[in-house]
């Protein structure tokens, strides 16, 4: 898989690098939602007051809303051991729903959503989370809460 660092982006230029992952822990986009345009507008609008949501969307929307892009260059920016050891955006997704999965924490949510969740994953306490917690929430809304649930159920 191709990834196209941030400065890059930021250039205009569309060179592309090889990812820091390894192949074995690289995975396409074809199983994860893109978030469109108009998603990436209004999530600007509902976390207006949140400086750190707000430059990762610049980072998705440079990103053409692939989220799973989007992340692995937030975490890089991060410099976490975990994601230079290989990380997958399956096993984040995995350790998000063990956070917002929790149904004392599904009923104190609404209507917040992803302000909400961006707040649990930062909270968590795992520098993962906290570096990609933007794109991971935005997954889970584009998926919806209940959907991305039932995957940790189907799993377990």
């Amino acid at each position: 898989m191709i990834v196209t660092t941030i400065d890059q982006l930021n250039s205009g230029s569309k060179t592309s690098l090889i990812s820091f992952f390894t192949d074995q822990t690289m995975m396409t986009n074809a199983n994860f939602p893109l978030l469109t345009p108009a998603e990436i507008a209004q999530f600007r609008t509902e976390l207006a007051n949140n400086p750190k949501a707000l430059s990762d969307l610049d980072v998705i929307e440079k990103c053409e809303g692939d989220l799973e892009q989007a992340a692995r260059i937030l975490a890089r920016r991060a410099d976490i051991e975990d994601v230079r050891a290989g990380i997958t955006w399956e096993s984040v997704l995995k350790q998000a729903r063990q956070v917002v999965c929790d149904e004392k924490f599904k009923e104190g949510l609404a209507p917040d959503l992803i302000g909400g969740l961006i707040s649990a994953l930062i909270t968590a306490g795992n520098p993962v989370l906290v570096a990609v917690s933007t794109p991971c929430a935005g997954y889970i809304v584009k998926v919806s809460l209940a959907e991305f649930c039932k995957i940790n159920k189907s799993v377990e």
